[in-house]
């Protein structure tokens, strides 16, 4: 659960990963076939910044849920209402302007398109969100793992050709 925490919570702000239909398209991005590997740095920020602007208020919420969740079971105390401020708190500092986006992944070993980046990202969220939705502190104090996260299939062709945005 960590890995796959620590790698959507830090594709969010770039390519990242909302819970949105999939059959809509709210970064614009689905039918955009140009290869990461020929991009600029200014085109991947301005594709960051359309992602992190495509994500709801609703999935921000659900994915900073998660991972304040996950910071509370590791430090071992979990108090619900820690864990409703620090949503707020967590959603509040989002970026919405292609601000964190540098350095993410290295371009030049991806041979994928963005629009292949884009339905990962989108597939991923919606892991995330239907897995963060109703948590509580209590299922903490179960010794439970969590939902399962299933990688998306989606986001099999990213891991294989671009080991750097699938390690995110």
């Amino acid at each position: 659960m960590m890995h796959s925490l620590k790698r959507l919570i830090a594709v969010v702000p770039v390519l990242l990963v909302t819970g949105l239909a999939a059959c809509s398209d709210p970064s614009g991005l689905a039918g955009d076939d140009r290869k990461l590997n020929t991009l600029t740095p200014a085109d991947l920020m301005q594709i960051c910044a359309q992602e992190q602007k495509s994500l709801s208020q609703d999935d921000l919420k659900a994915l900073a849920r998660y991972e304040c969740l996950f910071e509370a079971a590791l430090a071992g105390s979990c108090v619900d209402a820690k864990i409703d401020q620090c949503v707020k708190d967590t959603v509040a500092r989002f970026p919405t302007d292609g601000s964190g986006c540098d350095n993410v992944i290295d371009k030049d070993h991806c041979d994928i398109t963005v629009a292949e980046l884009d339905a990962c990202r989108q597939d991923s969220t919606d892991v995330l969100v239907n897995a963060a939705k109703n948590l509580k502190c209590a299922d903490n104090d179960n010794n439970s793992h969590g939902p399962a996260l299933t990688d998306p299939d989606s986001c099999k062709v990213v891991r294989t050709k671009c080991p750097s945005a699938a390690s995110r």
